[in-house]
């Protein structure tokens, strides 16, 4: 089975016979995290906070947390997300939101807050999202601490940092948990049909495939008559139903034609100190991600998965990563690596060298 979360509990107590950790606090560190996981799905499909947040059965039913068996002899439990029919083919979002997941985790454990806004502009999200791992790692009985590792056996959140970094986020009291409604929103979609006497238009938004109305401006009207069944960035006020889904545009402000798909030379990207190890052209692709307000960096052989609120910040994020990942992985001990680490190691080294 896949392991995209292990949740490593380490008993604080010396004495053998008293090393057993209460069911109490693991089912809570599940709850948590199947929360989190449903909140960071639920931002990325588009979806929109009110003032009570309902999960929607949908996203319940596509983003479910599986337990594995305990690794033999040690407190390291594997979960993982998937579908009711755990099937990864038909699952491919899964390990998405895990991958979303993991560097939420990662920038809060490390206090990165300019790396954690960028991939959760929405600062009601943001809120929800920090209370819901505050409940992860909220242990304050001393019994145990908590270690969160991804796919690749890497530690990527620990509780004592993890309780650290959030109270100072919540200690500055800039997340707001509502909004006004109509809701300041962007949304992304392919524009569909066009009606020139009421000004009205339709947009099939993309990430959940909604078909939704609005009206726009008149002096919007020639150029949106140009662009056709094409994607554009609608930025306005948003209704949205008791799920916080979309459901009409309430006014555009203004609109921007998106284009699908670029390409990048790793080359432009890499960190100081790394080269490409061959001549060989390598491009990084950039596309809108499917929640329409975000910029999405993919590149499958090396595992990057990447998303950032501007295209600029996009590409600094890339060059982070690179730099971690080598760092971490790609001159890593292979006797301190995991298997799937491993065999990203020998891709990194395929790709790159050191100048």
């Amino acid at each position: 089975e896949r392991s995209d979360f292990g949740l490593r509990f380490q008993p604080q107590d010396p004495d053998e016979e008293n090393r057993t950790l209460p069911s109490a606090n693991l089912v809570k560190v599940l709850e948590g995290l199947q929360r989190t996981i449903h909140l960071v799905a639920m931002m990325k499909e588009s979806h929109i906070i009110r003032e009570r947040v309902q999960i929607s059965h949908d996203i319940q039913e596509r983003f479910q947390l599986y337990c594995q068996p305990a690794v033999e002899g040690s407190y390291l439990l594997p979960v993982f997300v998937a579908g009711p029919n755990r099937d990864d083919c038909d699952q491919a979002e899964a390990p998405q939101i895990a991958g979303l997941t993991h560097r939420v985790m990662e920038f809060i454990n490390t206090g990165n807050e300019g790396e954690l806004r960028r991939i959760i502009p929405d600062p009601a999200f943001l809120s929800r999202i920090i209370d819901s791992l505050l409940k992860v790692f909220a242990d304050k009985t001393g019994k145990y601490t908590l270690s969160i590792l991804d796919s690749t056996g890497r530690t990527i959140a620990q509780s004592e940092s993890m309780r650290r970094e959030i109270s100072r986020l919540n200690e500055t009291g800039i997340f707001p948990k509502t909004r006004e409604a109509p809701y300041p929103y962007a949304i992304t979609g392919y524009l569909g049909k066009m009606n020139f006497l009421k000004k009205e238009f339709t947009l099939k938004t993309l990430g959940c495939g909604k078909l939704i109305h609005g009206q726009y401006p008149e002096e919007f009207q020639s150029k949106l008559a140009k662009i056709g069944n094409q994607i554009i960035r609608v930025e306005g006020g948003i209704d949205v139903d008791k799920n916080g889904i979309p459901s009409k545009i309430a006014y555009m402000n203004n609109f921007f034609h998106e284009n699908t798909a670029e390409y990048v030379e790793l080359n432009e990207v890499l960190p100081d100190g790394l080269r490409l190890a061959n001549a060989d052209c390598q491009m990084l692709k950039i596309y809108p991600s499917e929640n329409g307000r975000l910029y999405h960096a993919r590149h499958d052989e090396i595992e990057i998965s990447l998303e950032a609120a501007t295209h600029a910040d996009l590409l600094e994020l890339v060059q982070d990563f690179l730099e971690v990942q080598w760092r971490d992985i790609g001159m890593g001990e292979d006797s301190r690596l995991s298997v799937g680490a491993q065999r990203l190691k020998k891709k990194l080294h395929n790709h790159f060298m050191e100048a």
